[in-house]
């Protein structure tokens, strides 16, 4: 009775819903990162003059995102005008430009944040990043220096100096720089990274000689599309004409009709495609396996050996699990985890890469640029709506089933996976269907931003000169073995792309039918270049190509890469893997690996298993002689990876 005196009676009608303000509905896109859906309604707030102070803020960041530059400034300069006093303020607009990839914009505001707290080590480990995105050497140097002047002995700041010092030539400084700091911070993984990069002795930074005259060697891109399956390509079988510009790409280069990778998980399968040397001796394992190891600094990646040739280097990857605590970034000049997915795919390119190849049209030194992005992985949604849902046609698509980003824009990145599967029934014929399209669509879309990148070379009159290298580090199950994603030691998940055009087109309309690996990219163009690989597991496919040698590897693959793992061989038309329980399939017969033939196929099982054991065999000999992992250990989770690997469904 007293709720009924307090409050009154229940009402037997709902009350009518509280209109939404177009600046509220506009709110609520920006949230959810719709851009394009909340900008229209910003402006429908300006014109009724909505009196919420923060519309120029919201409207400015709205067009920042939508590459509005011009525009989003102005709107934004109005912002700090009616607080010209307010150094929170100065400092989110500088993280806003900066993830926005608006470097100059960001120094701007950031220098006059600062002056209004000259001391603030905030403002100033975010200026230096702008600087060092615009590639400004001096002005970021002194930006790091008075960080450290007011925080004196701090980590991130030294890190950075050291980092810097390298950079720009001056290694002893960097190294008794980055080993003070190891010294005195002994399990944090940065100054290690920092010494790894930094020349042993000055020699070490002297080019030797090459055969490619003064200022002709050629670059070199090298491109990764991560979980990109072979047969998802037009070029190697898809009907689906899911791949016009690398089809284009592939009829002037080298194409090899089958690769097998060397894992199907994406650290180990990078690192041997960067070094040469298989996944159970760099032992660089994903974090939702093995936590794996730092990699050994006696094992050579491609960016330092090309670095000692006089290349500049520089990577732009997406995040996740090529961090550059494992390794991956040594011997780059710019390692960068900028190729963010988490969006509906509005300007997917990195503003930093395109600086990047500005620079480099300027430079005629030789480059090594390596590029690698998330947008075919699942959950297949990422991407312009254009793209994605290209081949949900009539008949192909079912209706309640996602269909693109907009789909699961209400939640955050690392719900979005686990959602996304919950919406398929793999026994269902027309669910499966449903979900290869989107698959598919997501191949265009890594299509078009293939093409966009050959433009943007060409029209810095960088592509004749350049080697291009256009692979995977994986394929893709769709539940043709009971299982999603690439996980195993199956045939849809190591078949991957790889295509390699030459300068000038040389060699191009060359079809390799043989398998090769993914392992021998790096020792194939090091032949190519005349730079000696050392001793690496990996052999060159150049003579073959060259049609002047044989080309005889061992296609193994690994799993789990510690000792005692699985692996799966192929011998005579044969593959045999010990994962889980003993597989052994005809490839002749069975190329999609669909009969397990191992108990009626007694001599093939016997052949294979020796085969694999054998291979245990090589991989203790070559730690013995090479020493890895000497020095390693477990690399640690941070929030932010862990976030990212729970976004792509590992953990």
């Amino acid at each position: 009775m007293l709720v009924f005196i307090l409050f009154g009676a229940p009402s037997s009608q709902s009350p009518p819903p509280v209109p939404v303000s177009p600046f509220q509905a506009g709110l609520e896109h920006y949230r959810a990162a719709r851009y394009r859906e909340a900008l229209p309604l910003f402006l429908e707030a300006e014109k009724a003059a909505s009196p919420d102070p923060r519309l120029d803020l919201f409207l400015g960041m709205s067009l920042g995102r939508l590459g509005e530059v011009e525009s989003a400034h102005a709107r934004l300069e109005k912002v700090l005008a009616r607080a010209p006093r307010d150094q929170a303020l100065f400092l989110s607009l500088g993280d806003f430009w900066l993830e926005v990839n608006q470097p100059e914009q960001a120094a701007a505001v950031l220098r006059r944040g600062l002056r209004l707290q000259q001391d603030s080590p905030e403002v100033l480990s975010r200026l230096a990043r702008a600087y060092r995105e615009l590639g400004l050497n001096k002005p970021e140097l002194q930006v790091l220096e008075r960080w450290l002047q007011v925080s004196p002995g701090d980590y991130e700041a030294g890190v950075k100096k050291a980092e810097l010092l390298r950079r720009m030539g001056r290694y002893p400084e960097a190294r008794t720089l980055a080993a003070g700091l190891a010294r005195s911070e002994p399990t944090r993984m940065a100054a290690y990274e920092v010494l790894g990069r930094c020349p042993l002795s000055p020699s070490d930074a002297v080019p030797p000689e090459t055969p490619f005259p003064a200022g002709r060697r050629p670059n070199l891109v090298l491109i990764s599309i991560d979980t990109l399956r072979a047969d998802r390509l037009h070029c190697y079988g898809n009907d689906r004409e899911t791949s016009p510009n690398i089809d284009a790409f592939a009829g002037e280069s080298v194409f090899f009709e089958r690769a097998i990778s060397q894992s199907p998980h994406t650290s180990p399968s990078h690192m041997s495609i960067l070094t040469g040397m298989m996944p159970d001796v760099h032992q660089v394992a994903n974090f939702n396996k093995d936590q794996g190891i730092v990699l050994s600094p006696r094992i050579a990646t491609l960016a330092e050996l090309l670095k000692r040739y006089g290349y500049l280097t520089s990577a732009f990857v997406g995040k996740g699990n090529l961090p550059a605590e494992k390794g991956f970034s040594r011997g780059f000049d710019r390692y960068e985890t900028s190729f963010v997915r988490f969006t509906d795919g509005v300007n997917p390119l990195p503003a930093g890469l395109i600086r990047e190849l500005d620079r480099r049209a300027s430079d005629h030194r030789p480059f090594f640029l390596f590029l690698h992005h998330f947008f075919v992985h699942d959950p297949y949604i990422y991407g312009p709506e254009e793209f994605r849902s290209r081949f949900l046609v009539p008949g192909i698509k079912v209706e309640g089933l996602p269909s693109g980003y907009a789909d699961f824009a209400e939640m955050n990145k690392t719900e979005r996976a686990e959602a996304f599967w919950e919406c398929f029934d793999p026994a269902h014929p027309d669910h499966l269907r449903h979900l290869i399209a989107l698959y598919d669509g997501g191949v265009l879309f890594s299509d078009h931003m293939f093409g966009r990148i050959l433009e943007l070379l060409k029209e810095r009159e960088l592509y004749d000169n350049t080697i291009i290298v256009l692979l995977s580090d994986h394929g893709e199950e769709f539940f043709e073995h009971g299982n999603k994603g690439h996980m195993h030691l199956y045939v849809q998940e190591l078949n991957v792309p790889l295509i390699i055009r030459f300068p000038e087109g040389g060699l191009g309309g060359t079809r390799i039918p043989e398998t090769v690996r993914t392992v021998d990219v790096s020792p194939t163009i090091l032949d190519f270049l005349g730079i000696p690989a050392g001793e690496v597991q990996g052999l060159s496919i150049l003579p073959r190509i060259r049609g002047k040698g044989s080309y005889e590897p061992d296609v193994v693959s690994f799993s789990v890469i510690r000792p005692g793992g699985t692996v799966r061989v192929e011998e005579k038309k044969l593959s045999y893997s010990n994962e889980i329980t003993e597989r052994l399939y005809e490839l002749g017969t069975d190329p999609a690996e669909s009969t397990n033939v191992i108990s009626t196929n007694p001599a093939g099982r016997k052949l294979l298993r020796e085969e694999a054991r054998k291979r245990q065999e090589e991989k203790a000999g070559f730690i013995a002689r090479i020493g890895s992992p000497i020095g390693g250990g477990p690399v640690e989770m941070t929030p932010e990876i862990e976030a990212d690997m729970r976004a792509l469904g590992y953990l």
